[in-house]
């Protein structure tokens, strides 16, 4: 009886351990604040790497007609030109979005912060 009691414990800590690192860590929602907005830039010097360790991880590349919404023509103009990609962290109400040209960050947008 000893014995089941341990594992159920040791089952529950582990739930509970998965549990708050996924809140932690999300989708990079978590890191949605104006202050990580602010520290990337659209100078040329911000790589996509750079923004994902200021937003705590990867976020999620957003097909076309979702980056053209966030960019309007910007994204469509540098997608013919330059083959950019649009990164997004968090969701539709509450987000960070960059353009990526040639692993720069070349334009941000926000929403909800």
């Amino acid at each position: 009886m000893t014995g089941s009691i341990k594992v159920w414990q040791l089952g529950v800590m582990l739930l509970a351990f998965v549990f708050c690192t996924t809140l932690l860590v999300g989708c990079g929602g978590g890191a949605v604040t104006k202050e990580n907005y602010d520290k990337i830039t659209e100078d040329g010097k911000t790589s996509l790497a750079d923004a994902e360790k200021v937003m705590g991880g990867k976020g999620t590349e957003l097909k076309d007609e979702d980056a053209e919404k966030i960019f309007t023509e910007k994204y469509k103009a540098a997608k013919l030109l330059a083959g950019a990609k649009a990164v997004r962290w968090g969701d539709d109400s509450k987000y960070i979005a960059v353009m990526v040209v040639s692993d720069k960050v070349a334009a941000k947008e926000k929403k909800g912060i």
